[in-house]
């Protein structure tokens, strides 16, 4: 039988490698450099930017534009992708009205895009990365991964359908 380190160990390897998401910064940054001629800002955040990535995780981007609310960067971006007929990137879905509101697209690459906008990152990803950034071992890196890993496959990481989100995951292991 397997011992509790080995089936840990097990469970990491079964949720594959993050994939690259610079293909997707590099379409981002294009076509809101067109959308916004005097330029904007894309960032990667979130379990990417986290070293907290699974094989099926989405990529979670930042858009800016300073003086620019950010409903309407995301608008302005979603009639620019609309316009432009953009084969990179795919609209899916609007969420304006949610709380964090941003557009969810479908890059080429295969991955799931969460694009929001605003200036300031969420204040829960601040602390994550801080967290993990002492870490020195490596085992609460691993730990919520595997929460993460647990949550997804008991059906209960979504957020759209009323149970916590990966971040609200993370934030439990840690």
């Amino acid at each position: 039988t397997m011992g509790s380190s080995e089936w840990f160990e097990q469970a990491l390897k079964s949720c594959g490698l993050p994939a690259d998401t610079k293909p997707v910064l590099r379409d981002l940054r294009r076509i809101g450099n067109a959308a916004f001629p005097g330029g904007c800002t894309v960032d990667l955040f979130g379990a990417h930017a986290q070293g907290l990535a699974t094989a099926r995780s989405d990529v979670d981007v930042r858009i800016s534009r300073t003086g620019v609310e950010a409903k309407t960067v995301l608008e302005t971006l979603h009639r620019q992708l609309r316009e432009r007929a953009v084969d990179e990137l795919i609209v899916v879905e609007t969420r304006y009205a949610a709380r964090v509101p941003l557009l969810v697209l479908d890059h080429c690459s295969g991955l799931q895009v969460d694009l929001s906008a605003g200036d300031a990152p969420e204040p829960c990803d601040s602390l994550i990365n801080e967290i993990l950034s002492t870490d020195k071992t490596g085992q609460c890196r691993r730990l919520v991964l595997f929460v993460k890993w647990w949550a997804k496959l008991q059906g209960v990481n979504d957020s759209k359908n009323g149970y916590l989100s990966s971040m609200c995951w993370s934030t439990l292991a840690i």
